[in-house]
This record gives C-alpha cells, structure tokens and sequence, in this order.
C-alpha cells in the first residue's frame, strides 16, 4: 500500500524530527555542560571570596572586642571561675596531651600524604587520586589539604576524568577561595576547556584568575596560558 503525499510528509518531518533531537541532546550534553560549569564555579568564586571578607572582618572585630575588654574583665573577677575562663581565653595555650595528640595526628597525615605524592610522581595516577581522595577525607584541617586537592586534580587530568577533576576544583574554591591551589586549579580547568573545544571558555577562565588571584606564579601560568589559546 502506498503512502499518500502528505503521509509521506509527515514522515520524513518526523524522522528530521528525531534526528535533530538525538543531535541536540548529544551535542548539548558533551559540548555545554562544562560551559554552564565554568559560569557556576567564576560565580560561586565572587560569592566564596565575599563570604570569607565578611568572616574575616567579623573575627577582626571580636578580637579588637576582647582586646579592649578582658584587661578590665581580668580585673573585676580576678580568682573568680569567670577570672579563670578570662586568663584562658588570653593565654590561647594547649595542655601537653592536646599538644602531643596534635603532633600524633600531624606525623600520621604527613606520612599519609607523602604517600599519596610518591605514587603522584611514579605517575601511578589512578592509584594517587584514590590516596589524596583517603587525605583529605581523614586529614582535612591539615596544612597540607590545599596541595592534597591541588594533587588529585592532576591525577584525575591525568586519568582522563575531567567531569571528577572539574568537581575536585569546585570544592576547592569552596575550601580555598583566595589561596594560589585554588588560581592553580582553575587554570587547568580552562586547559579542559580547551582540550574540549571551548575556546571561549577557557580564555574567561584565565582573565578571571589574573583578575581575582594575585600570586605571582599564579598570574604569570595565567597570562601564558591566555596568550597560547588557539582558536
């Protein structure tokens, strides 16, 4: 039986259809959904940066608070309970088991994350990745968390696991909005820009980093890398 004309039409306009669909959900999902990444995370920083200004300037003032006040509180209560939880506060020390539990903890994390970097630099990437993911997860209040996410970017870069990179970067800006890992890791997020085909992309990313981090090496990584875009 033949199809008649306008049946015939109505197909070919359905099979367009599905094929513009299947190209728009595909293209969408592989080409896009980075760009919209990229546009969260420089928003995310201005709100990260604006939020620790406010913290900072809030500690600022309680500082300045009980520096006018506990010379006089000291002296009103003197022996008192609250005289004690007064020469406390001033004297900011640790007893010596808090200090040995603490030097405990920072050997353990030190050897945790020495660990981690040894297997970075074997260039055992998968294997780093898990171990700084294990670092940070147990020891992140240690000095050495910012380089510990700086680290597993890499290995995951290196693993080809971009969209995991691209949220290990995301927190970092949480975690670090003003320290250079943070610069770091947004320049190699505008690397994966490139790598993908976002031209545009990536050179937003890098004035962005000249515009909000000041470190040396950080802008200079950024200025070479804005120059060596290519379209």
């Amino acid at each position: 039986m033949k199809l008649s004309w306008f049946a015939s039409l109505n197909l070919i306009i359905l099979v367009g259809l599905v094929h513009i669909y299947h190209w728009a959900t595909v293209t969408y999902d592989e080409k896009d959904v980075l760009h919209y990444k990229v546009k969260a995370l420089t928003q995310q920083l201005k709100q990260s940066e604006l939020k620790t200004a406010l913290v900072e300037d809030q500690f600022l003032g309680f500082k300045q608070e009980v520096a006018i006040h506990l010379p006089q509180f000291l002296k009103d209560y003197g022996e008192t309970n609250q005289g004690y939880a007064g020469r406390s506060l001033a004297s900011v020390t640790q007893a010596p088991n808090s200090q040995k539990r603490a030097a405990s903890l920072e050997a353990m994390a030190n050897l945790a994350f020495e660990n981690a970097r040894q297997s970075f630099a074997n260039k055992d990437y998968a294997k780093s990745a898990q171990l700084f993911q294990k670092f940070v997860d147990s020891y992140g209040y240690s000095a050495k968390a910012p380089d510990a996410y700086l680290l597993m970017v890499e290995s995951l870069y290196q693993e080809g696991r971009m969209e995991e990179a691209v949220g290990v970067i995301q927190r970092m800006i949480d975690l670090f909005p003003g320290h250079e890992v943070s610069g770091f890791s947004m320049i190699r997020l505008g690397k994966i820009m490139e790598s993908r085909g976002r031209a545009s992309d990536a050179i937003d990313i890098y004035k962005t980093v000249l515009r909000t981090f000041p470190q040396r090496e950080v802008a200079s990584q950024a200025k070479a890398s804005l120059a060596g875009v290519s379209f």
